[in-house]
């Protein structure tokens, strides 16, 4: 059982229900949401840059229990379910130029090219971009990506933006410089991209991030400051790159 499956899932999920049950569900959530909600994340963290099968997908309990057919039947329920929403497949680790990070993205690319051959409903690709301050911001492979999405007809969409400053010295104001040249940096390449058409981050205020409290946080024992707002929901400086960023979007024609 996954970590994120509630605990009944285990004892009550077999191969001979699993279908039923997955359908059902996203009828009962996406239909009582019909015509309510932008888009769905209808499968997330589908592909493992380290797996033995040829397409890449990770050993999951939808995986264990039906097959590779999980994806195919998620999205098309979804879209019985709600002809409106955007049908999004989110996934992390795709941003940067990392060795693992490229092969994983061409694996996306892979799994995505083939639910388009079985006219699967899609219309977005979610790039978490949990990213570093330290690190380099992503370029041109992220864009080419982004691009190659696009000429498939899809939207793609920043879904669990944060930027981790475990790394960063220095005093606050420092600190948050770093972290909003990031902000800037990354949003205007992305929106620059036509079918980048949402921005979302990992949480609002830095008083609640994943970040804190975790094999993420930092060693001098002081909170991240890695969102748009602070502890006490004031606004940083990443709010305002951010806000930058995204008035820098060339119009779309």
């Amino acid at each position: 059982m996954a970590s994120g499956d509630p605990d009944w899932f285990g004892g009550t999920v077999t191969k001979e229900n699993a279908r039923q049950i997955l359908t059902e569900h996203i009828r009962t959530v996406a239909g009582r949401y019909a015509r309510r909600l932008h888009s769905w994340d209808v499968v997330n963290e589908a592909i493992d840059a380290k797996s033995d099968r040829p397409d890449g997908l990770r050993k999951s309990p939808w995986f264990d229990l039906i097959g590779p057919d999980y994806i195919d039947i998620a999205f098309r329920t979804a879209r019985e379910a709600n002809s409106k929403a955007l049908l999004t497949y989110n996934d992390y680790g795709i941003e940067t130029d990392a060795p693992d990070q490229v092969k994983k993205r061409a694996m996306v690319l892979d799994l995505i090219r083939e639910m388009k051959k079985r006219n699967v409903p899609i219309d977005a690709v979610g790039v978490q971009s949990h990213l570093g301050a330290t690190d380099r911001v992503p370029g041109n492979r992220l864009r080419d990506f982004v691009r190659e999405l696009r000429h498939m007809g899809l939207q793609v969409f920043i879904t669990e933006f944060d930027v981790n400053e475990k790394e960063l010295e220095g005093s606050e104001a420092d600190r948050d410089a770093a972290i909003a040249r990031v902000y800037k940096d990354y949003v205007t390449m992305m929106v620059a991209e036509p079918n980048v058409t949402a921005v979302l981050t990992w949480g609002i205020t830095d008083r609640y991030t994943w970040l804190n409290g975790s094999k993420f946080g930092r060693a001098d024992g002081k909170p991240q400051r890695c969102l748009p707002f602070d502890a006490d929901y004031h606004p940083t400086p990443a709010f305002f790159a951010l806000r930058a960023a995204l008035d820098s979007r060339p119009p779309v024609s």
